[in-house]
């Protein structure tokens, strides 16, 4: 029973690891430098201490690598640790 319940364990607060980052980021909207930026969580993945997360970011403005930037960072600060974003901008009109 252990050797079951030990891994089914791990698995779950695996999966509520992603869930909640996929809450906190999903459906956000952010502005930065005077842009308003809305995101959509593609991916996320969690290994030990790294938290990747693919998102598409739509916005009516032309978004630069400095935006990219400044949003790594307010994503940082609401979650709380680092991460690493691969970010696929899309033109909403």
């Amino acid at each position: 029973m252990l050797a079951i319940a030990v891994p089914l364990t791990w698995s779950f607060q695996s999966m509520y690891s992603i869930w909640q980052v996929e809450q906190q980021v999903d459906a956000l909207s952010l502005e930065i430098n005077d842009k308003n930026l809305y995101l959509n969580v593609l991916h996320v993945q969690i290994r030990s201490a790294d938290t990747y997360i693919r998102l598409e970011v739509s916005s009516s403005s032309e978004i630069v690598h400095a935006d990219f930037i400044a949003l790594k960072a307010q994503l940082e600060e609401r979650l709380g640790k680092p991460i690493r974003l691969d970010v696929t901008p899309r033109i909403s009109l």
